[in-house]
């Protein structure tokens, strides 16, 4: 079990934003996007109409994941002086930010976390037989143990059927580490807020993809997200998310580029603005690409004038949430 931290897929995430939004009461919410060379940390509220992003906060901190080899398996961690030091800079920031701006740490509520790194390991698996569905968490951890060397007690295992043909099925497979569910409760720890949330960032974009917000999709897509030193390139056929690689500025993405399948009818972008993602663009002169858009009739988001009013920088905050 995670404990208090929930890892949700998109029935039960909708089901608590409910709870989040009862009684139509204001909730004042942090999001802290946790990567390995920065942490992005954004504070907003949140109504029944209207979504307020307050502030945010980009700043440079490490986080140095170790690795051990035992027999012939890897397995990473994270020591816990790093962990420590992590933890401590994260919530210092916090603290201080919300002293400056004469709030109490007890007047937020929940803690939204998004990542999605190297670390967190997203796989196809093909011809898996859903007939019996006890079965399917053991079909799965098989299928890994072949081709992966990692101690797969060290994740927490999620899975979504994409197709299927009769009791045959293409199965995504999520393995996210422990060490980062245990990095983020004690962060929640360290702020005294209970309620938490993890999300992974792909799967933010899908549940904007269900819930008809981005519209007017084609059937092949590719979705861009610039961050600071890597793009997370995520490709959907019919709605559904096959592919999500986090790859590091230069050459990997440009490898990338250049064997993208020719298939694709539309490319949207969304993140940091930046001299890179420009340089992107123009190397996809040949397709139809533009920024992402959220089309929502039910919640006006509402930016702070002293903030960047590009609002494709916060597309995981908003998709968190809305």
């Amino acid at each position: 079990q995670i404990m208090n931290l929930i890892i949700l897929n998109l029935k039960n995430r909708v089901h608590n934003n409910k709870l989040i939004l009862r009684s139509g009461i204001i909730k004042r919410i942090i999001n802290i996007e946790i990567n390995k060379s920065y942490a992005r940390i954004v504070f907003l509220r949140q109504s029944m109409k209207n979504i307020y992003i307050d502030d945010e906060i980009h700043q440079d901190i490490s986080l140095n994941i170790s690795s051990k080899i035992i027999g012939t398996t890897n397995q990473y961690y994270i020591n816990d002086i790093e962990k420590e030091r992590y933890v401590e800079n994260v919530t210092k920031i916090i603290e201080s930010k919300i002293r400056k701006t004469k709030k109490l740490t007890s007047k937020y509520k929940s803690i939204f976390y998004n990542i999605q790194t190297e670390d967190v390991i997203i796989r196809m698996i093909d011809n898996i037989n859903i007939s019996n569905k006890s079965d399917i968490l053991g079909l799965i951890k098989f299928n890994i143990n072949q081709y992966m060397h990692i101690n797969i007690d060290d994740y927490v295992i999620e899975y979504k059927i994409i197709n299927q043909i009769n009791k045959i099925a293409k199965i995504q497979v999520i393995l996210f580490p422990k060490y980062l569910i245990d990095l983020c409760k004690s962060i929640s720890k360290n702020l005294r807020i209970k309620s938490q949330i993890i999300n992974v960032n792909y799967d933010i974009l899908q549940k904007l993809i269900e819930l008809n917000i981005i519209t007017n999709l084609q059937s092949n897509l590719l979705f861009i997200e610039n961050r600071s030193k890597e793009i997370i390139f995520n490709k959907v056929i019919d709605k559904k998310i096959c592919e999500s690689y986090v790859l590091s500025k230069g050459e990997q993405c440009i490898n990338y580029i250049n064997n993208l399948d020719h298939n694709i009818d539309q490319i949207y972008y969304y993140g940091l603005e930046d001299k890179m993602i420009n340089n992107e663009i123009d190397s996809f002169s040949s397709l139809n690409i533009s920024p992402l858009t959220l089309e929502n009739n039910k919640k006006s988001i509402i930016i702070s004038e002293k903030l960047s009013q590009d609002f494709k920088q916060y597309i995981n905050t908003i998709g968190m949430i809305i």
